[in-house]
């Protein structure tokens, strides 16, 4: 009886960890030709016109390398790790670089805005009556790193007047991709009633939308402060 339980509990954690293997494959699934046009999407949101994502013969979404609509994580992953290294290069070149402990606090402060802003877009989302994969709402928050990216190496090149225009151009940019994938993220679910669906719900849905885009500011704000020197 003992090793039939432990053969049935190892099955389970197979098929688990194989269904855990192969969700992270699909957000993985990118090639040269999709981050090129990924990061065009991202540095050009206004131009881009199709925004819902594209479906396979068998009703599942495409993965990113068949779909640019596709989030994933191999993009917010290396903006993550650049963003790290960014900071730190940051604060060294301005003589601010007292310990290798700045770099995990940097980390930590990443994955802090990380998980707040995931929690928020799964809120907004469930508002809309949209069932969204949290790695779905992971990837789209995962992309600000890009930003912050941006924004420290205008700051290095370009002093304070780089700092605080890339800043500017990074959070419109960025707020509306945010908001533009929300919406097609939303739209095959269509609309649930609510507390906040009651007359009008879809202008005071779009007000929650318009909101998470403005966030972006004082998320890339956060990512990208630099630290005053001690007198």
């Amino acid at each position: 009886m003992a090793m039939n339980y432990a053969g049935q509990a190892q099955g389970q954690l197979n098929r688990y960890t194989g269904s855990t293997l192969a969700t992270l494959r699909y957000y993985f699934a990118v090639n040269q030709l999709y981050v090129l046009r990924k990061l065009r999407v991202i540095a050009l949101p206004f131009r881009h016109k199709e925004w819902d994502r594209r479906l396979g013969e068998d009703g599942a979404p495409l993965p990113p390398k068949a779909d640019v609509n596709a989030p994933d994580l191999y993009l917010p992953l290396m903006a993550y790790v650049t963003y790290i290294l960014a900071y730190g290069f940051t604060l060294g070149a301005e003589g601010k670089f007292t310990s290798p402990d700045v770099l995990g606090a940097a980390g930590s402060s990443g994955l802090g805005v990380l998980v707040l802003e995931t929690a928020m877009l799964k809120f907004g989302l469930y508002l809309r009556g949209a069932a969204v994969p949290v790695l779905d709402s992971v990837a789209l928050s995962g992309y600000k790193f890009l930003g912050a990216v941006v924004t420290l190496a205008a700051s290095r090149l370009c002093g304070s007047y780089g700092h605080w225009s890339a800043l500017l151009i990074c959070t419109l940019l960025l707020g509306t991709f945010v908001v533009k994938m929300l919406r097609a993220f939303a739209r095959p679910a269509g609309f649930t009633p609510g507390f906040l669906t009651q007359g009008g719900r879809t202008a005071r849905q779009d007000y929650l939308l318009w909101g998470v885009g403005a966030l972006q500011f004082p998320w890339l704000w956060y990512l990208c402060r630099i630290p005053s020197s001690q007198p």
